[in-house]
């Protein structure tokens, strides 16, 4: 995919998810959001793109299927949004070097603060960034 006239969006994204950076883009229906997120997916191979992270929990727990299918026998099936989120960033045996989410507008205040201070942490490990869309 081609993408004209956005150099420097995409230079300062690169720029952004090599310092482990969340990022939020924000913009209005139609701007080419999305496509900048399609576009990133062919840049970083091993990232994983979610069209729709709402409601998190069920995202959370569809990613830490995702990641190890045996998650309930360190966690439970009731286990809680944080614990979830703990557990991916912690525990998982896969890396993922870059998390792409659309449709962030569903998402509630609290959701994106959690998962934006949830992908600031880091260890020797596990070096974990997001992206991630509303509008």
């Amino acid at each position: 995919k081609v993408i004209f006239g956005r150099d420097t969006l995409i230079h300062e994204l690169k720029s952004a998810i090599y310092h482990n950076q969340p990022t939020l883009l924000i913009g209005p229906l139609g701007i080419g959001k999305t496509h900048i997120l399609n576009h990133l997916q062919t840049l970083y191979p091993n990232s994983l793109y979610v069209p729709t992270p709402h409601p998190i929990k069920p995202f959370l727990q569809t990613l830490a299927e995702y990641l190890n299918p045996n998650w309930k026998d360190d966690l439970g099936t009731r286990a809680s949004a944080q614990a979830l989120t703990d557990w991916i960033f912690t525990k998982s045996e896969l890396n993922l070097p870059l998390l792409l989410l659309d449709d962030c507008h569903t998402l509630t205040a609290t959701e994106i603060s959690r998962a934006a201070s949830d992908s600031n942490r880091t260890d020797s490990e596990n070096e974990n960034r997001v992206v991630a869309i509303m509008g």
